[in-house]
Parts: structure tokens; sequence; C-alpha cells
């Protein structure tokens, strides 16, 4: 398992959404974090999902 984060941002910069979690590929942690954010009603803020050696797995600008 590798270790990520999810993190999204209201335009002031108040983040929305701010949390780690385990998947076993980039794919699964793709699903797991844009699943996150929906849940949070933050798909279309600003958000990022990393892994934790710092490979971006999505970004929102």
């Amino acid at each position: 398992m590798q270790k990520f984060f999810v993190t999204a941002f209201q335009a002031d910069g108040t983040k929305l959404v701010n949390e780690s979690f385990q998947a076993e590929t980039i794919d699964a942690a793709h699903e797991q974090g844009m699943t996150r954010l929906k849940e949070a009603q933050a798909e279309s803020s600003p958000a990022r999902i990393i892994r934790s050696d710092g490979t971006w797995v999505y970004f929102r600008p």
C-alpha cells in the first residue's frame, strides 16, 4: 500500500478537504481521491491528489 493525500481549496485558500489515505495503485488512488472530492462537493474547486513521494495523481488549478 502507498500513502496518498487529497487536498481541495476555496478561492480564498481555505481548505475544504485535507486527508491522507492508502491505495494499492495510482489508478485506485485517483478513484478514491475523486470520490472524496465529490463527497465534499469540492470536485470543481482547486484540488490535488498526490502520492507521499510527491508524484502528482491529479491537479485542478
